[in-house]
């Protein structure tokens, strides 16, 4: 830019790689084949019909469903429900 401030300058942005080799190192032997394990028996409870671990892989992947209540002056209660879309819009 015209005065100096702004717009890509070297060096910035996150960095590529960890800054430390201990911690890349305890990052693949250590946490990588344990959360591997973890997702295993995840997606093995799912497999047998745990809906708690089926709602937990799916809210992951999909993200949290949203609901949304509106509550007339009348007393009445209406639930909208919003339906998950790959682009993020809902039916009305």
């Amino acid at each position: 830019m015209a005065n100096g401030w702004g717009g890509r300058r070297p060096g910035a942005g996150r960095k590529p790689r960890l800054p430390n080799p201990e911690a890349e190192r305890l990052l693949n032997e250590v946490l990588i084949p344990e959360y591997r394990a973890v997702l295993e028996a995840l997606l093995k409870k799912a497999k047998s019909g745990d809906t708690k671990a089926i709602i937990e892989i799916n809210q992951r992947l999909l993200g949290s469903p949203h609901l949304t209540a509106d509550l007339a002056v009348g007393g009445e209660f209406t639930v909208r429900i919003v339906r998950y879309k790959p682009d993020a819009r809902t039916d009305d």
